[in-house]
């Protein structure tokens, strides 16, 4: 196995550990300030600085000097650290494939949605690469530009920051089926597709570097009964919206002459097979466009025990899990495997 290992994670997000989340060193922040005890972070790097004025907007540890100071020592102790298991300094370690500079990184308000970050991109890719050049480097972003299939929300410069010398590789990240209002947002597995396609090709034609979906994941929400149900329409089938601020909403798609379109209806809850089937659409969409790695959201241990019953395992799932893939999914496991064999050869 190789891994993918995020140097820190988002705003307010703490250290948990995943198959392809770096499993961070404690720290302690003022105990009073519940939502910032969570290290290493923005939060974290933000409130240790005596010159960041820190609020919950990332800004101040985007443009903040000594903020950024200390998270390069942390990244210089990280990288020269020794593997517990093999001796080996993670900055040799050959089963790490890459470090991403950081877990959806942006500055989180509406007056600089999508402003580039290639600064801070260039400066920290250069430094990881200062003490490490054995190791890929991405940006670890979530991805989103404002396109059609999130037309709501700006959150970065995809091609610009990446277009970045010292960064490698492109990320994006992407959640189909999500908990929203008073049920799930649901996007189809066309337009779930559509996004990845143009990802890939923004990659691979205007960037010029390789591309991965850092997280895909499919929540498990057995028990909705209200979707906001996204899908690409024609311009006849859409005239009935007036509103895109309420639902159902459409925006134009700016790909071609077709519209996206949200309705709220009633839905019978979202199992792991319909999980399942959004794995396998992305798979063949990955496979179709070359794009060039799946990062599947997220494999968990069996914490619910070999012992429970199939509803204690349904309702530790639903509020414990939502998004895992734990060892007894032999189905999602399957979609897996057989995108690494295919992939691998």
């Amino acid at each position: 196995m190789v891994r993918i290992l995020r140097l820190h994670g988002r705003q307010g997000e703490g250290n948990r550990c995943s198959t392809h989340r770096a499993a961070v060193t404690g720290v302690h922040v003022d105990a009073s300030k519940d939502r910032l005890n969570y290290a290493p972070s923005p939060a974290a790097y933000g409130t240790w600085s005596d010159t960041a004025d820190y609020s919950y907007n990332t800004k101040a540890f985007i443009e903040d000097k000594q903020a950024n100071e200390y998270f390069k020592e942390h990244i210089e102790y990280f990288l020269t650290r020794e593997n517990q298991y093999t001796g080996v300094e993670y900055r040799n370690e050959p089963t790490i494939l890459m470090w991403e500079c950081a877990n959806e990184l942006e500055y989180n308000s509406r007056d600089t949605e999508d402003r580039s970050l290639a600064f801070w991109y260039e400066d920290i890719a250069s430094y990881i690469k200062s003490i490490d050049s054995n190791h890929l480097v991405s940006t670890g972003m979530h991805g989103s530009m404002g396109e059609v299939y999130e037309p709501w929300i700006r959150r970065c410069a995809f091609v610009e920051d990446h277009q970045v010398d010292e960064i490698d590789v492109c990320s994006f990240h992407d959640y189909p089926i999500h908990p929203f209002r008073d049920g799930v947002q649901i996007r189809s597995p066309e337009l779930a597709g559509r996004y990845a396609e143009h990802k890939t090709r923004l990659a691979h034609d205007e960037i010029g570097k390789p591309v991965y979906a850092g997280e895909y994941g499919i929540h498990f929400v057995p028990d909705a009964d209200t979707g906001y149900i996204s899908t690409i329409e024609t311009e006849e089938s859409a005239s009935d919206v007036e509103s895109n601020r309420n639902y159902p909403q459409a925006y134009h798609d700016q790909h071609d002459d077709s519209v996206l379109v949200t309705r709220q209806q009633d839905i019978q809850g979202v199992d792991l097979t319909d999980r399942n089937e959004y794995f396998r659409n992305l798979t063949e969409v990955a496979a179709d466009n070359a794009m060039d790695g799946v990062g599947f959201w997220r494999l968990l241990p069996n914490t619910v025990g070999e012992n429970a019953s199939r509803e204690e395992s349904r309702e530790h799932r639903a509020k414990h899990g939502s998004l895992a893939i734990y060892p007894a999914d032999t189905e999602t496991l399957a979609v897996i495997q057989e995108y690494y064999s295919s992939v691998v050869g």
